[in-house]
This record gives structure tokens, C-alpha cells and sequence, in this order.
């Protein structure tokens, strides 16, 4: 199954970098000076999404209130840990139709991207708001009773 995620993850990157350099009116080289962006729209989450998105707000934000260097080490690559899982939990539990399927892959890949980078260098703050960034467009496309419509906190200085 860690195949599937393995290929999704590429693909995610490769389409979404494709898309920007095909749509691009101006390019500098490889590089598009336009960015992708979908239309806001609400969709209902499914429950394995709600579990999943709990878990990974609960660790975003025991990372971001503390900041990464009030915590040990281990807790915060514990913390990318518990990102890691629940991302792969809803990669392999969600049930959505395609479109919601689609933005939910653009809040994901990122939140395991940056969960990976915590792993390997625990004191990342670009990684923290990288999460952040991810869990606010979560409320932006999805009605979650768990959550808000509003940004998560601003991080500690």
C-alpha cells in the first residue's frame, strides 16, 4: 500500500508542476511565475478525513504553540510521527468524490512533506508553518465541525 502513497505523492508534484508550466502565460525558463489555485468550495468531509484531521491538528498544535525549541527532540519528531500516520491513515480510509479527493491531496502532500522534514531536522520552523498553512486551507475547503474557519494561531516568536 506504501507503494500507492509513493506513486500519489509523485504525481501530486508532477501534475501540479506540469499544470503551472502548461497554464503559464510567462515563464522564466522551467519556472511559472503563475500558480495553480482552486475556487473555494465547502465540502462535507467524510469521517475517516475528521478523525484524521483531528489527530493532525492536535500535533500541529503542540508544535506550534511550544515552538520547536521548547520541545525535546523526540517529542517534536514525535509529533511529525503522529502528522505521518494520519496523513497515511486518510490517504488509505477517505472515501470522497473526485474533486474533494483532489484538494484534499493539495493539503496532504504538504503536511507529509513538511512532517518528513521535522523528522529528519527537528528544529524547522518553515516546516510548523508549513503545517499551519496546510491545516488553514483544510478549513477553507472543508466544513468540519472540529474545526474553524479562521487560521490557526500565529506561532510563538
Amino acid at each position: 500500500m506504501k507503494w500507492i502513497l509513493v506513486v500519489t505523492v509523485l504525481l501530486a508534484g508532477w501534475s501540479s508542476a506540469s499544470y503551472e508550466q502548461a497554464s503559464s502565460p510567462h515563464q522564466h525558463g522551467a519556472i511559472s511565475t503563475r500558480t495553480a489555485t482552486l475556487p473555494i468550495q465547502h465540502w462535507v468531509p467524510d469521517a475517516p478525513l475528521r478523525e484524521g484531521m483531528g489527530r493532525v491538528r492536535v500535533a500541529v498544535a503542540t508544535l506550534n504553540d511550544a515552538g520547536p525549541h521548547d520541545l525535546s527532540t523526540a517529542m517534536v519528531v514525535k509529533q511529525a510521527e503522529h502528522i505521518d500516520k494520519a496523513v497515511l491513515y486518510m490517504f488509505d480510509h477517505c472515501t470522497l468524490a473526485a474533486e474533494p479527493d483532489a484538494a484534499l491531496h493539495g493539503i496532504l502532500v504538504p503536511l507529509m512533506k513538511a512532517a518528513r522534514t521535522l523528522e529528519s531536522t527537528p528544529h524547522d520552523r518553515n516546516a510548523i508553518d508549513s503545517m499551519r498553512a496546510a491545516v488553514a486551507r483544510y478549513a477553507q475547503y472543508f466544513d468540519d465541525p472540529g474545526t474553524s474557519n479562521h487560521l490557526p494561531a500565529a506561532p510563538r516568536p
